[in-house]
């Protein structure tokens, strides 16, 4: 069975930010950027670089799939200040 976490925030800066804890229970994990200006890279158990890893632009999010899953943490950071993003994940309850 698979439980929501409680969603949260993350504000972002122009260096490698944690946004989600590795976590060995993960079934399910949503991004969604909060902001329409810049850009923002994710990357699974390494910190995020600049033009590098899964990259989100205005109105993107990032939906784990089977071809894309990891329990490892998530990191993200902004090409610019003032980004954030909403976060969903989900687990084996």
């Amino acid at each position: 069975m698979k439980d929501a976490k409680a969603p949260t925030s993350v504000d972002l800066a122009t260096s490698s930010t944690l946004i989600v804890a590795a976590n060995p229970n993960r079934t399910g994990l949503y991004i969604s950027r909060l902001t329409a200006t810049g850009t923002i890279f994710l990357a699974f158990g390494f910190p995020a670089e600049l033009n590098k890893g899964i990259t989100l632009r205005n109105n993107d999010a990032f939906a784990m799939t089977e071809s894309s899953f990891s329990t490892d943490a998530v990191y993200a950071i902004a090409s610019n200040a003032g980004q954030s993003v909403a976060v969903q994940e989900f687990e084996l309850a």
